[in-house]
């Protein structure tokens, strides 16, 4: 929702390309954490609805985006571990067709997550 229009907005993702680095260490029981941080850039799309129900293109952004990350994977046999991690990431764009600063976007994703891994 774009608090300057009073109206909801569609920010499309295109691409999130991040370098990303991890350090692993050992929760016991063959159990290891892993903390993940990255930064790289990314690219968007802006449309929204302004006042009068009037179109709004906002055109194509790059923006920055990072990323922390923390995963716990824990064997439970040879051939099957489960995982569990969180992890946020923070994007920043900038639209310039847009008039001010309407154009200036901050997207927070956090994520909780699990699942498993079967090695064969």
């Amino acid at each position: 929702r774009d608090k300057d229009f009073d109206q909801d907005v569609d920010i499309s993702l295109k691409l999130v390309s991040m370098i990303k680095a991890g350090y692993g260490y050992s929760l016991g029981g063959h159990a290891f954490g892993l903390l993940r941080v990255g930064v790289g850039i990314a690219l968007a799309s802006y449309d929204g609805v302004a006042d009068r129900g009037l179109e709004v293109d906002g055109g194509s952004s790059t923006g920055v985006a990072a990323m922390i990350a923390w995963d716990a994977v824990i064997p439970a046999s040879d051939a099957l571990d489960f995982i569990f991690g969180a992890s946020f990431r923070t994007m920043n764009f900038n639209f310039k067709d847009l008039p001010g600063d309407q154009g200036s976007f901050q997207l927070n994703i956090p994520a909780l997550y699990a699942g498993a891994r079967v090695r064969l």
